[in-house]
C-alpha cells in the first residue's frame, strides 16, 4: 500500500509536468531569435476547490548554440506529502535530444535521472533513495524526441495545430527514461475564460489529459479528467503559489533566479489592463492581432480575458 500511494502522488506531478510543458511554447522563427525566453509562466493547480500546488515553466532558445532549453518545477501537496519535481532538458534545433536531468522528491524519497544522447543512443543513470544506481542504455530511433518538446514537432507537421488534426508520436518519458507512444487530437476551437483556444486531448502512458491551447501554442489550462485536477495559467506568481510557499533555493538551482512568470498571453493581457490609457482603446499584441480593452465592469471586477 505504501508504494502504491507513493506512486500515485508522483503521477499527479508527472501528468502536469508533461502536458503543461508540451503545450506551453510560443510559435516563432528560429532565424530571428538570439538567445531568448520564449515562454515563462506560473500555473495554479487545484483539486476541486482546493489549491494543492503550482508549476513554473520556462522555454528558451539559444540561436548561437542552436539549442532549446525547457525548465520546470512542480510543487504539489498530496496525501499528506509534498511532491516536488524538476526538469532541465535540452534539444538541438531539429529537436534531437541532447540531455536532461529529472528530479522528484516525495516525502523522504528522492529519484534523479541524468541522461545524455549521442549518435542515436541514450545513456542514463537512475538514482533512487535506498536503491542501487541503475544504468540505462537504449537505442533511440530517428524522430523520437523528449516529450517536453512535442509542440515543436506538431508545429512542424503538415497539419500543425488545427481543428480535427491528429498526431501520433514516440517520445521519451523523462520521469523513467523510457520511449512511449502518444497521441494528440485537436478536437475543436472554443473560448477558455475569454481567450481563444484549441481543445486538445492527449494520451500518453495510458493517461488522458485535456488542454486548452492558444493558436500560438500556449497552454491556458490542463485538466486530468480521471483525477479531477486542473492546472491554470495565472497572471501573477503569487496567485499560483498562494500559501504553499516557494522553495527559493530549489527554484534558483533549476532556473538560475526566481522567474517573474510574465512572458505569456495571460500575464501580458492583464498587465495591459492595468496600464491602459482609457477603456475602449485598441492596442497591438504580438502576432499582428489586436484586443479591445473593455476596462472594468461597473462592479469593479476585472474581466477574465479579451
Amino acid at each position: 500500500m505504501g508504494n502504491r500511494k507513493w506512486c500515485g502522488q508522483t503521477m499527479v506531478g508527472i501528468w502536469f509536468r508533461r502536458f503543461l510543458l508540451v503545450f506551453s511554447v510560443l510559435f516563432f522563427s528560429l532565424q530571428t531569435l538570439a538567445s531568448d525566453t520564449l515562454f515563462e509562466g506560473y500555473y495554479k493547480i487545484t483539486s476541486g476547490d482546493q489549491h494543492i500546488g503550482f508549476s513554473i515553466l520556462r522555454y528558451q532558445f539559444d540561436a548561437k548554440k542552436k539549442q532549446f532549453t525547457s525548465q520546470m518545477l512542480n510543487r504539489i501537496s498530496a496525501g499528506g506529502n509534498v511532491v516536488m519535481e524538476s526538469l532541465v532538458a535540452k534539444a538541438d534545433a531539429t529537436l534531437n535530444p541532447i540531455s536532461y536531468k529529472y528530479t522528484s522528491i516525495v516525502g523522504t524519497q528522492t529519484k534523479t535521472i541524468d541522461a545524455q544522447f549521442s549518435k542515436g543512443k541514450m545513456s542514463a543513470t537512475i538514482t533512487e533513495t535506498g536503491k542501487k544506481k541503475i544504468s540505462v542504455k537504449n537505442d533511440i530511433k530517428p524522430g523520437t524526441f523528449l516529450s517536453t518538446f512535442l509542440v515543436y514537432t506538431m508545429l512542424r507537421s503538415p497539419t500543425g495545430i488545427q481543428t480535427k488534426s491528429n498526431y501520433t508520436y514516440k517520445a521519451i518519458a523523462e520521469e523513467d527514461a523510457t520511449v512511449e507512444t502518444g497521441t494528440a487530437k485537436v478536437l475543436k476551437e472554443e473560448k477558455y475564460k475569454g481567450f481563444g483556444a484549441f481543445r486538445i486531448e492527449n494520451t500518453f502512458k495510458n493517461s488522458r489529459f485535456v488542454s486548452f491551447v492558444t493558436d500560438k501554442g500556449e497552454a491556458l489550462a490542463t485538466e486530468v479528467k480521471d483525477a479531477h485536477i486542473l492546472s491554470e495559467l495565472v497572471p501573477q506568481a503569487s496567485e499560483a503559489i498562494g500559501t504553499i510557499g516557494l522553495p527559493e533555493a530549489v527554484v534558483k538551482t533549476v532556473f538560475g533566479s526566481v522567474p517573474s512568470g510574465e512572458k505569456n498571453v495571460v500575464s501580458q493581457y492583464f498587465k495591459s489592463l492595468e496600464n491602459q490609457p482609457k477603456a475602449g482603446k485598441q492596442i497591438g499584441v504580438p502576432g499582428g492581432k489586436g484586443i479591445i480593452l473593455k476596462g472594468k465592469s461597473p462592479s469593479g471586477k476585472t474581466q477574465e480575458g479579451p
